[in-house]
């Protein structure tokens, strides 16, 4: 019958997180034993202890599933994160769960003295801009 040699110790904090391959073993630096071999998956606590990463969900497929795209988080404000879909040549925006859309078709002619809501859409010249606050415009050349 053959035994283990392995010698198993618990292990109460992985508040370090994941170390490199460099640093396995190496029992001198202070933060090996609050440190994790691999750690997939989870994401440490600051008090020591691990929780499992969140998920993600689907949203809308991308524009040209033949082609890689990415998706970058964008966060404007503490109020206002957004993430974007960068493909080949173009960029579409999600936002609290859903695509912004917008068309030519939809958007408003910007207009001076006019109160526009948040997220209405105005068209001034070629561009189209969506409204984060609510307000009155003041001038043609607002931004």
């Amino acid at each position: 019958m053959a035994t283990s040699n392995k010698i198993y110790t618990k292990q109460s904090s992985f508040a370090n997180g994941e170390v490199s391959f460099d640093m396995w073993g190496r029992d001198d630096y202070a933060k090996y034993f609050v440190s994790a071999k691999t750690m997939e998956n989870f994401i440490p606590l600051p008090y020591g202890g691990a929780q499992n990463r969140p998920g993600t969900y689907f949203i809308a497929e991308v524009k040209d599933s033949s082609k890689k795209v990415k998706l970058l988080p964008f966060q404007f404000s503490v109020e206002q994160a957004y993430i974007i879909e960068a493909g080949e040549n173009y960029f579409r925006y999600y936002k609290d769960g859903g695509q912004i859309v917008n068309t030519t078709n939809t958007a408003d002619s910007w207009a001076t003295s006019t109160v526009y809501a948040i997220d209405k859409a105005v068209q001034n010249n070629s561009l189209i801009y969506r409204c984060i606050t609510a307000h009155t415009s003041s001038s043609t050349d607002e931004t």
